[in-house]
């Protein structure tokens, strides 16, 4: 039927949605219905998921420019590692309900969840891509 567009509950977008839109006057079934067109979304969650996500923040310092936050101040943000009460840790924990908690990444040269890279590229003024690309 051209005027309904369905993706079902199983739609693997990763998501779980399903969006149901029906042309105006019509149920699913193509039967008048007399209502207005509707547009239905709802969301169906995964039951489980693994609780702990590690996250990895990249602060990279080019051969003329570096961000203004510091390694510390960007895992701060991110993690709360430094007293800051509305970080995205917070955050994810807050929306979950407690099921998903992000925790800082750890490894050779990472402090805090952030390590600091080192580029020869000049970046002040350069589109993203082009850095990404060299």
């Amino acid at each position: 039927n051209k005027d309904e567009l369905i993706f079902p509950k199983d739609n693997n977008d990763g998501m779980g949605s399903n969006i149901e839109i029906t042309k105006k006057g019509k149920d699913r079934e193509g039967k008048k219905s007399g209502k207005k067109d509707r547009i239905r979304h709802s969301r169906n969650l995964a039951e489980t998921i693994d609780n702990d996500k590690r996250i990895l923040a990249v602060r990279v310092v080019g051969s003329d420019s570096q961000t203004s936050a510091s390694v510390n101040q960007i895992s701060d943000s991110i993690f709360g590692t430094h007293g800051d009460p509305a970080n995205i840790k917070s955050q994810y924990a807050a929306c979950s309900k407690g099921q998903l908690i992000v925790q800082p990444a750890t490894g050779f040269g990472v402090t805090d969840g952030v390590i600091e890279v080192t580029i020869q590229n000049a970046v002040n003024g350069a589109e993203g891509f082009a850095i990404a690309n060299d």
